[in-house]
């Protein structure tokens, strides 16, 4: 009843383990990760008024919120939000009726139906480092730009578009189509960015469903260049993807800053670098990226601000570098 008439049946949530046995137990359902970011300061208000809730475990909570503002200035930017997304799919990990009609998370079925024929994580970087430049994408399955850590790190809207992208070698008809686009100039072998649903075609990927980012600090760029100019006018999207991109248009998008690292990171999963002929290339050292890079207040969460948040501090900078430079 009240709040909780629209929770299902097996839709997960979470419950004071002090009062659970009680009639009066304090139960907490969200209907999606941004409200459980929001009201998730109830949780701890509960506990520390929960009668049943042993005093020791009180004193506690009151020393870490003591503690608390000082422990998050040590985090990187963005690292409660990553959080409370992967506890959110923690509880909501096998439960796709609830997740498709709460967290808007893409149907299970049509990444089944997207992803039945992609190489999978696992060989990728072996595919594109072996690849001859004239292979095609029908005769050994396209590579795409998602990688399996994506869910740890980004939102739901960030992980679709991902899962939309294709990472390809430059073959020779590439380098030909790139100039009669009048794109500037590409090499054989280059690592580019291109519509995974416009490759399918005969005349595959041309314009703007299709580019060359400069560097892997660029992919992130590129990739937000084809959601703005291409995939909302894309032709070739299905259906039934258009309609599960319909469902979480609406989501939170990650953090710029947090996106921004998380792209470079994820690019060497695949073994891209960035080659001293200009452009990127295949074949580098494999890093997957960690789970880890916001895990701790001290040690690992000092090197995941170094990692993640040296973005922002960029920006910060140049308002002062420019105002310098004017004296």
């Amino acid at each position: 009843g009240g709040k909780r008439k629209d929770v299902q049946l097996g839709y997960g949530g979470l419950q004071c383990s002090h009062c659970a046995s009680t009639p009066s137990a304090r139960k907490f359902f969200w209907s999606n990760v941004d409200r459980l970011a929001n009201s998730f300061a109830e949780i701890p208000a509960h506990v520390l008024k929960c009668k049943t809730c042993p005093p020791e475990v009180t004193e506690a909570l009151l020393a870490l919120k003591v503690r608390h503002t000082e422990q998050m200035a040590l985090l990187p930017r963005g690292s409660q939000k990553v959080f409370l997304r992967r506890m959110w799919r923690r509880l909501h990990d096998g439960d796709a009726d609830a997740a498709r009609k709460a967290d808007t998370s893409v149907h299970l079925k049509a990444l089944e139906l997207e992803t039945s024929q992609k190489v999978t994580s696992g060989t990728a970087a072996k595919v594109l480092k072996n690849d001859n430049v004239v292979s095609s994408p029908q005769a050994r399955g396209p590579v795409l730009l998602a990688v399996p850590q994506d869910k740890d790190w980004l939102s739901d809207l960030d992980c679709f578009v991902r899962k939309q992208v294709e990472v390809f070698t430059a073959s020779k008809t590439d380098v030909e189509d790139a100039e009669e686009d009048q794109k500037y100039l590409i090499k054989l072998g280059q690592v580019g960015i291109r519509c995974l649903h416009c490759a399918k075609l005969g005349g595959g990927a041309r314009g703007d469903a299709v580019t060359y980012p400069c560097a892997i600090s660029g992919i992130y760029e590129s990739v937000r260049e084809l959601q703005r100019r291409h995939f909302d006018e894309c032709s070739s999207l299905p259906q039934e993807l258009k309609s599960e991109r319909s469902k979480i248009t609406s989501s939170v998008s990650s953090l710029s800053s947090v996106l921004r690292r998380y792209y470079v990171q994820a690019s060497k999963a695949l073994g891209l670098y960035d080659s001293l002929d200009g452009g990127i290339r295949a074949g580098g050292t494999i890093t997957p990226p960690t789970q880890t890079g916001f895990s701790g207040p001290a040690v690992a969460g000092k090197q995941a601000t170094s990692l993640m948040d040296s973005e922002d501090q960029d920006e910060e900078e140049k308002p002062a570098k420019k105002k310098k430079a004017r004296r």
